[in-house]
C-alpha cells in the first residue's frame, strides 16, 4: 500500500436515487432569496432541519476553501477566522434551533466548530462526509478525495451529484469530475447516487464507487482515477436482494 490512507466513513443508511426532476422539486420547495457576496451571486433558501444531512460531533475535513468562520450561525455573523484547503476541524454541535440553509442547491445546517484556537460557526455544506487522503503520484504531497450530501428526503434518502458534490484535489489543484457519469436506461446522463466510497487499488490508483440502494437491491458505478488525474468508467454492478436479506 502506497502513501497515507485515511477514510472517514459516513454512517451506513438505506438510500434511493431520484430523478433530476424529483430532486429539483425537493430542493426548490423552499422560500428563496438571492444575495451577492463579493462577485459571487448565491441563491439562498431556508429549509427545515429534517431535509439536510447531520454531522455528529467529531473531526472532519473541509472540501472547499477558503471557508469563513463566523461568530454566529448565519451570514451576518462577524468573520473571526478562515479555514484553508483540506483542513481538519472538530464539530462540537449543530445549530438545531436555526433553519438549515441551502446555497446553490446544497442544503446544510450551521455547526459550532473548533479550528486551531478558534471557536465559531460554519455552514455545513463545506464539510466532507467522507475523505480519503492518499499520495496517488508518490511525490510527497497528499491528495484528497471528498464527497458531500447535498440533500435528503426523510432519514434514509441521500442525494450526491458527482459533478458538484465530489471534490478531488491532486497536488492541491482541484480535479474536474465531469467524467463521472453513466447513461441510464432512458439514454440520459445520470450523475446522482447516495454516497461515494473511495479505495486505493493495488496499482496505486483510486477507485470511486458511486453507490445507491433500496429494499430491492443496490447498484454501484465504479470510476478509477490515475496519478495524472484522469478519470474513467470501469463497470456497473447490480446486487439484488432476496426477500428478507435487506
Amino acid at each position: 500500500m502506497f502513501g497515507i490512507i485515511l477514510i472517514i466513513l459516513l454512517s451506513s443508511c438505506q438510500k434511493k436515487q431520484r430523478t433530476d426532476n424529483e430532486l429539483k422539486e425537493i430542493l426548490n420547495n423552499t422560500s428563496g432569496v438571492t444575495t451577492t457576496t463579493n462577485t459571487i451571486t448565491q441563491v439562498i433558501n431556508y429549509l427545515t432541519t429534517d431535509r439536510v444531512y447531520r454531522f455528529m460531533p467529531g473531526e472532519y475535513y473541509m472540501l472547499d476553501y477558503p471557508v469563513r468562520i463566523r461568530s454566529q450561525p448565519n451570514l451576518n455573523g462577524d468573520v473571526i477566522g478562515i479555514i484553508g484547503m483540506n483542513e481538519k476541524i472538530r464539530i462540537i454541535s449543530s445549530a438545531e434551533d436555526i433553519d438549515a440553509m441551502e446555497i446553490n442547491g446544497v442544503g446544510a445546517l450551521w455547526y459550532n466548530i473548533e479550528y486551531n484556537d478558534i471557536n465559531g460557526y460554519i455552514w455545513g455544506g463545506y464539510i466532507s462526509a467522507r475523505t480519503l487522503i492518499h499520495d496517488i503520484d508518490n511525490n510527497g504531497i497528499d491528495d484528497y478525495f471528498h464527497f458531500r450530501v447535498s440533500a435528503i428526503q426523510g432519514p434514509h434518502f441521500y442525494f450526491v451529484n458527482s459533478l458538484s458534490d465530489v471534490f478531488i484535489y491532486l497536488n492541491n489543484e482541484k480535479i474536474s469530475t465531469e467524467d463521472m457519469f453513466v447513461i441510464n436506461s432512458k439514454g440520459e446522463v445520470d450523475r446522482y447516487c447516495g454516497e461515494v466510497f473511495f479505495e486505493v487499488t493495488e496499482n496505486n490508483t483510486v477507485m470511486m464507487n458511486m453507490y445507491f440502494g433500496d429494499e430491492s437491491g443496490s447498484y454501484s458505478d465504479y470510476f478509477e482515477m490515475d496519478s495524472n488525474g484522469n478519470i474513467k468508467f470501469i463497470k456497473q454492478e447490480y446486487i439484488y436482494y432476496d426477500e428478507g436479506d435487506y
